[in-house]
């Protein structure tokens, strides 16, 4: 008898927290605007697997520099507001490993702003987004740099590879398999990005760094509370590489 009361005041719980969590999205539209399609596949992913239908993801169109992720952003939130299905939130999703300083700069200049009734994010990493894949499987505030013919990018994706063998840009559902890889290698990625945030942080440095993180808690819980976390201190006045 003791077990099927508790078996219903826990279903009972969950229930009150899926409407909690329905109710607390009315009204809210969210923007995804992505530079390339691993970001693309990453983000869908992970919609679908929360089966979020208030977000829309957007690989950029225009190329894939910071300043047309930004363009597009502009043109996507000006749109809807014409239509009258205005976002209310919009994250700009890109990579610092090309044209760095420009890029951050862009970052700085978006981050917080509100446009067409929408609050601007930046989303970024560097080098890329693979690092924020790589701290599913480990820990490690070590720096990046060209090697040989590789890229600092394709020197990210290498490491990447070491932990995950079958990776590759276009990997299918690795929102699902990052989170599987993260829980078998006992590793809690949002407290590995916090951590790595905080040293570079105190050691002036981004290389590297992501705050993707902050945008993927906002996704997986839908608590306001995560964006407010989304402060000027990340974007810090004297990064250095």
């Amino acid at each position: 008898m003791g077990s099927d009361n508790l078996f219903h005041k826990r279903r009972k719980e969950r229930e009150i927290n899926r409407k909690n969590k329905q109710n607390s999205r009315v009204g809210r539209r969210i923007l995804i605007v992505v530079e390339g399609e691993t970001e693309d596949i990453y983000f869908k992913s992970l919609i679908d697997c929360h089966k979020l239908s208030n977000v829309e993801v957007s690989q950029c169109s225009l190329g894939t520099s910071h300043r047309n992720i930004v363009t597009e952003t502009k043109q996507k939130l000006e749109e809807a507001k014409r239509e009258g299905v205005g976002f209310t939130h919009a994250f700009c999703v890109f990579d610092l490993d090309v044209d760095t300083k420009n890029a951050i700069k862009t970052a700085k200049n978006i981050h917080l702003k509100k446009m067409y009734d929408a609050i601007l994010y930046a989303v970024v990493s560097y080098p890329c987004i693979e690092f924020w894949f790589l701290l599913h499987f480990v820990y490690t505030s070590q720096s990046f740099s060209t090697c040989g013919n590789k890229t600092i990018g394709q020197s990210v994706k290498s490491h990447l590879k070491s932990h995950w063998v079958e990776y590759h840009e276009t990997i299918q559902h690795t929102y699902g398999m990052l989170k599987k890889h993260a829980e078998q290698m006992n590793q809690d990625v949002h407290e590995n990005a916090r951590r790595l945030l905080l040293e570079q942080q105190q050691c002036q440095t981004i290389n590297p760094i992501t705050n993707a993180h902050k945008l993927v808690a906002y996704l997986e819980t839908n608590l306001e509370e995560t964006l407010r976390s989304f402060d000027h201190e990340f974007f810090y006045q004297h990064w250095s590489m």
